[in-house]
């Protein structure tokens, strides 16, 4: 794949930036209620965003530096991080919400789960690139599938629903883009189904979460909560252009968690229906060029790790976003590089620096292309 042909992906890392950008004004925008009625410096409220995109920006330098053989080499230390990091919140992790989500390191609170993400997709990347030659062997799809299923019974021990069953949809995912047959990928994915219901029912009390019953009774009730309500009605209430940035109203206590699982509301209020599109165009636009480079690099670890953080971000997106609207119950999905919170922005950063490094390793990648190009083409 010449170099060339990465031109979209470029665009794509601009446009992240972008996304970045408006993540940080729709979060000062959010934060006006501190800043009239709690009399919070409005130097402090820009100072909290600004440690977190420094400290982003620092994880895309960090990663951008470490090449792809490391990834390759160590892939087993891949694995133990991600087991260390999900288990680590169960031990160490303190309770918001009624879920244990976050280590206070008393520095900075980090959210394991969105650090364990770009750790998880190295890890299979590196599974896919050192049995490039028989990945289509049926054990190796199990070893694949047991432990994401490990890690997703980690993760709804916090409980967190939503983000584990992103674990599983990410993992299946990939075994399509990369080639594995539709059919033992719905047999697998029967199996995986019938055994997430098992856990369901025979752990009430460890896995189902207050989201879970939460859904269950709104849909028994027939209600929606009143932060959806909110929600639809901010973006509903900015028409077409919206009303202006910083003059929305939904953040004055209306919506309590606007800055993280409620921004996209604030933004169509503020920037309207229009604003709320174009921001699903960047989106669209940045997943289907991951998609691109997955689709057409020869290089397995990069092919692997580009169609999982694609799918990563479609995931919460789409999750966000329905939520949003009323279509999905509120299960506390961040919208990518926009939410307010420093961990899924760093983990999102480090997934284009390691991405962004395997492209600039051309060399490796057209001598891949010479010599295994005819075993592992898509």
């Amino acid at each position: 794949m010449p170099l060339k042909e990465y031109k979209s992906f470029y665009i794509s890392i601009l446009m992240c930036l972008f996304l970045t950008l408006v993540g940080f004004l729709m979060n000062f925008s959010s934060s006006f209620y501190q800043i009239a009625f709690l009399n919070k410096f409005e130097l402090s409220v820009l100072e909290d965003s600004l440690i977190r995109i420094f400290f982003a920006l620092i994880g895309f330098f960090l990663f951008l530096s470490i090449p792809k053989k490391f990834w390759c080499k160590y892939s087993f230390l891949n694995l133990l991080i991600c087991f260390l990091l999900l288990i680590g919140v169960l031990i160490f992790g303190y309770k918001v919400g009624g879920a244990k989500r976050w280590i206070d390191l008393k520095i900075i609170n980090i959210q394991p789960f969105e650090i364990f993400k770009p750790f998880y997709l190295a890890f299979l990347s590196a599974y896919f690139y050192k049995h490039r030659k028989d990945i289509y062997l049926t054990k190796k799809i199990y070893f694949i599938i047991l432990i994401s299923f490990l890690f997703f019974i980690l993760v709804a021990l916090e409980p967190n629903f939503a983000s584990a069953f992103s674990i599983l949809f990410v993992t299946f995912m990939v075994l399509f883009i990369r080639g594995i047959k539709f059919l033992k990928i719905a047999k697998l994915s029967l199996l995986a189904s019938s055994l997430i219901i098992l856990i369901i029912i025979l752990g009430k009390n460890k896995f189902s979460s207050h989201v879970i019953k939460r859904t269950l009774n709104e849909f028994k009730e027939n209600r929606e909560y009143e932060q959806v309500i909110q929600a639809k009605i901010a973006i509903t209430s900015g028409g077409i252009f919206g009303k202006g940035i910083g003059k929305g109203e939904a953040k004055y206590l209306y919506l309590p968690e606007i800055k993280k699982d409620f921004i996209f509301s604030l933004i169509c209020e503020e920037t309207g229906i229009l604003g709320g599109t174009f921001l699903m165009f960047i989106y669209s636009f940045i997943i289907i060029s991951l998609l691109k480079v997955s689709f057409k690099t020869f290089d397995p670890f990069l092919s692997t790790f580009t169609a999982g953080f694609g799918m990563f971000l479609f995931y919460n997106t789409f999750i966000h976003i329905g939520v949003n609207i009323g279509i999905l119950p509120v299960i506390g999905i961040p919208l990518p590089f926009i939410s307010f919170g420093g961990s899924s922005l760093l983990s999102n950063f480090i997934s284009i620096g390691i991405i962004l490094r395997a492209i600039n390793e051309k060399e490796e990648i057209h001598e891949e292309e010479r010599i295994y190009g005819k075993e592992i083409i898509l």
